[in-house]
């Protein structure tokens, strides 16, 4: 019969566990700090008076869509509207 060794040999199932912990006690890094971009006030200004100006049209287009006449233009005008909304969200807010 063989002899076992005595010496028993530690098997790490979890090789990602131990690299987990370095990290894990490790000093944490500053918050980043946002980012301000400079907007063009010229272009602002532009895209926030077409977005007035396709939205002032929208109530009369409505009213004939409760007539039963849907305007043809009617959804890229939403759509339009969309676009330029979160344009100047994104340019005005970080």
């Amino acid at each position: 019969m063989r002899e076992r060794s005595s010496h028993v040999r530690k098997v790490d199932l979890y090789p990602g566990v131990r690299e987990a912990d370095k990290q894990a006690n490790s000093p944490l890094e500053p918050p980043a700090s946002p980012k301000w971009r400079v907007a063009n006030p010229a272009q602002l200004k532009s895209e926030a008076s077409e977005l007035a100006e396709l939205s002032s049209a929208i109530p009369a287009q409505i009213e004939r869509v409760n007539l039963g006449q849907i305007p043809k233009d009617l959804g890229d005008q939403l759509k339009r509207i969309e676009k330029l909304a979160r344009r100047l969200r994104s340019e005005v807010l970080p």
